[in-house]
């Protein structure tokens, strides 16, 4: 059997590393659920070849609540394996990671940062 080649194997270790996070989030769901958390939102902004998170921000009702600074790094951690590859190069992209602790859901709300360009050309008779 031939060798996957290095697109195919790039493409398996995405969808692995996505795993995963997902698995390091979901085996944070009880401590979640034990503090009464409904809804964390992980913001994130990235540009010029760096990239950051943001203190998670946590809801238990309509309550915003401090989490554990460990809950905040390991939460972080593993958000950060859900971007897309090169979300803090370049002029870079923002956005959230949302978890619903109740129905167990994730959402990556991703932006990027567009440079666009008209063109404007101007031809001259010489």
């Amino acid at each position: 059997m031939p060798e996957p080649d290095w697109n195919e194997r790039y493409e398996r270790q995405i969808a692995e590393q996505k795993q995963r996070a997902k698995g390091a989030i979901a085996a944070l769901l009880p401590q979640l659920q034990s503090l009464g958390v409904a809804q964390v939102t992980i913001p994130y902004d990235g540009y010029g070849d760096e990239g950051a998170f943001q203190t998670p921000i946590a809801f238990a009702g309509d309550k915003e609540i401090q989490l554990p600074e460990e809950l905040n790094h390991a939460l972080c951690d593993a958000a950060i394996d859900l971007l897309p590859e090169g979300w803090q190069d370049s002029n870079g992209s923002f956005g959230e990671v949302e978890l619903n602790v109740p129905t167990r859901k994730l959402l990556r709300d991703h932006n990027w940062r567009v440079e666009e360009s008209e063109p404007d050309p101007e031809e001259h008779q010489l």
